[in-house]
């Protein structure tokens, strides 16, 4: 007897991808690539954040630090709708940058 619960299959960082062209492979790529990009500019903007919070400025993260992380929100959204990339790759980015602590906000 179903009690309306969904039951998942297992989660993993890659899952693998479906067959792709070579051309879809291309596409990928550029996605995956354009994602860590962005992971970086957060990491740069960490960086910055820390610096000033060293230098005695107010302990909030600035705006731009926000903005970039629902950028990089935004942009896997985007890339996974379009079927660019699969929820394994952008899982696979994701834990990127959280492993480099950029996920939780700008308390560098």
């Amino acid at each position: 007897m179903s009690d309306g619960r969904r039951v998942l299959g297992t989660v993993t960082l890659d899952d693998g991808h479906p067959p792709r062209t070579p051309e879809q492979q291309v596409l990928a790529d550029k996605a995956i690539a354009l994602l860590r990009e962005e992971v970086e500019r957060i990491a740069l903007l960490r960086a910055e954040f820390a610096a000033e919070k060293a230098r005695g400025a107010p302990a909030q993260p600035p705006a731009r630090h926000e903005g970039a992380v629902a950028r990089l929100e935004g942009a896997s959204r985007m890339a996974l709708r379009l079927g660019l990339i699969t929820p394994g790759e952008a899982r696979s980015v994701w834990a990127e940058a959280a492993k480099a602590g950029l996920t939780t906000g700008g308390d560098a």
